[in-house]
C-alpha cells in the first residue's frame, strides 16, 4: 500500500504540489486547484492524510473546472468518480479479499492492512454496494458486502 510520502512522491511526478493548509473549517480535509493539493493540518495522522492525499490526486487526474458547488448534479459525479478512483487505488476488491484470506475480519483490522482509514473503508464498502449490490465476485471468491464484509469461497 502507499504510504504518506510515496503519494507526495507521486503527486510531484504528475506535477503537483502538495502543501499542508490550516483551513478555517474543520471539515475541509484536502482541496485540489489548478495543481496545488492543500491538506489540511488538523489531519489526526498519516493514514488519513494519505487517503485524503489519494483522493485529491484522483480529482488531478479526473476532474473538470470547479465542483466545490455540490448542488450540482455534474460536480457530484466528479466528485464521486474521484472517490471511487481513490477506492480502487487504496483498497480494491482484490486487496479486499487478501485481507479476509488472512484471516482479519474486523474493521479496524482490515484498515490497518490496507493502510488505510475506517472511515475510508467503510465509504469504500458503500461504494462497492452501490455498484454490485449485495455480493461481487472476485476471481475465485465472493466477497460479501451486505450484511457486513464476508468471504465465500468457490468450490469447483
Amino acid at each position: 500500500m502507499k504510504d504518506l510520502e510515496q503519494l507526495r512522491q507521486t503527486a510531484a511526478d504528475k506535477g503537483i504540489d502538495v502543501i499542508d493548509w490550516n483551513f478555517e473549517s474543520d471539515r475541509i480535509q484536502g482541496l485540489y486547484c489548478d495543481g496545488i493539493i492543500a491538506l489540511s493540518k488538523k489531519l489526526p495522522n498519516s493514514t488519513a492524510a494519505a487517503c485524503v492525499l489519494e483522493e485529491e490526486i484522483a480529482h488531478h487526474d479526473l476532474t473538470d473546472g470547479n465542483i466545490i458547488y455540490i448542488e450540482s448534479v455534474q460536480n457530484r459525479r466528479q466528485e464521486r468518480k474521484a472517490r471511487m478512483l481513490a477506492i480502487q487505488r487504496r483498497a480494491d476488491l482484490h486487496m479486499i479479499v487478501a485481507a479476509l484470506h488472512q484471516g482479519l475480519r474486523s474493521q479496524e483490522e482490515i484498515a490497518d492492512y490496507l493502510c488505510v482509514t475506517e472511515e475510508f473503508l467503510c465509504a469504500a464498502i458503500e461504494g462497492y454496494r452501490q455498484k454490485y449490490g449485495q455480493y461481487v465476485r472476485v476471481s475465485e471468491d465472493v466477497l460479501l458486502l451486505e450484511p457486513t464484509v464476508g468471504l465465500l469461497s468457490m468450490m469447483e
